[in-house]
């Protein structure tokens, strides 16, 4: 018995001391440089956003976070690898709420959308996407573009940034919820439908109040909606979705994740400087300017939207009958 005793308690010892270092490494994290990957080219609103993460991080913690692009396939070839990582904390991703459509719009991915990461904290957040028209336009708001689509003899068309996107998804949400038929134009360039717009080969657009604003402030054109739940504080007078259609909610984000098993203390360690980041007033002055707004949450705050977002779209797709990529 005595020895039973003794040779348990020295297997547990060693199984201790084997995974010591380990555990002093996640608590010394970080002693090297992280890399923050996203699924986007270098130039864009995510890319922006990203660094505002990595310059806060780098100068709380005291090593360098390197932002890295990673375009391609819609954001899911950085997923992709970020999943396969190994989960020490070294290897990071910033999500949008392109990587919860993806898994709508994809037949097959080769991770899984919510349990192969873990989700620290958002950095930003709850900004609506903007439907817009030309001036003369016979539709105002929300409640005219319900009612007089179910009148058109044609379906209303809009542009968005292609198929798939969060963008024409939003759009697609608005057409189930109301009962009514809208003809999803994609272009790869939103020069390009702001031209067919203002020529009025177009009805409206959609997109983030950011890349439309100089256009509505200076009256070539004239937003009806927005996709948040409440009216957007930039622009007041224009009415939101929600409105009419209670419930109807679609918003940005964009929140920081690592690899399945990420260290509990690294996790802790990242969303305390992630609240301090988002209270700076450096860091919500560049993320406004980016479109967005700056806020934090917890893990299982970043999860459940993300999961509820992967339900949400992946009806709507498949309300809506579109092709899975």
């Amino acid at each position: 018995m005595k020895f039973e005793l003794n040779r348990r308690a020295l297997l547990i010892g060693t199984a201790a001391s084997l995974a010591m270092p380990s555990i002093l490494r996640a608590a010394e994290w970080p002693e090297r440089a992280v890399t923050l990957a996203h699924g986007f080219g270098p130039g864009g609103n995510s890319d922006g956003i990203a660094r505002v993460a990595a310059e806060g991080l780098t100068a709380e913690l005291k090593q360098s976070f390197v932002v890295d692009p990673r375009p391609g396939a819609g954001g899911t070839t950085a997923s992709d690898q970020i999943a396969r990582a190994v989960p020490d904390g070294y290897s990071l991703i910033m999500f949008t709420g392109a990587h919860a459509v993806a898994a709508a719009i994809y037949a097959t991915l080769p991770y899984n959308t919510v349990d192969d990461f873990t989700f620290v904290s958002l950095i930003a957040g709850g900004t609506p996407f903007t439907i817009a028209t030309y001036p003369d336009h016979p539709v105002n708001n929300p409640k005219d573009l319900i009612e007089q689509a179910k009148k058109a003899s044609r379906p209303f068309t809009y542009a968005s940034s292609g198929i798939g996107t969060t963008l024409h998804l939003a759009m697609e949400l608005l057409a189930s919820q109301a009962g009514i038929k809208l003809q999803h134009v994609p272009y790869k360039q939103n020069s390009q439908s702001m031209v067919d717009l203002l020529s009025k080969r177009l009805d409206f657009v959609i997109n983030g109040p950011a890349s439309v604003f100089p256009q509505i402030q200076s009256k070539e054109i004239k937003a009806i909606a927005v996709t948040s739940p409440e009216r957007y504080a930039d622009l007041p007078d224009v009415p939101a979705i929600a409105e009419v259609l209670p419930g109807y909610e679609v918003t940005s984000y964009y929140g920081i994740a690592g690899p399945k098993g990420l260290p509990a203390n690294i996790v802790s360690k990242m969303q305390g400087v992630m609240a301090n980041i988002v209270k700076q007033e450096a860091s919500i002055s560049r993320i406004k300017g980016l479109g967005s707004t700056a806020m934090a949450s917890s893990s299982k705050e970043f999860h459940d939207r993300v999961q509820s977002d992967v339900a949400k779209w992946t009806k709507v797709v498949k309300d809506a009958n579109i092709e899975r990529i």
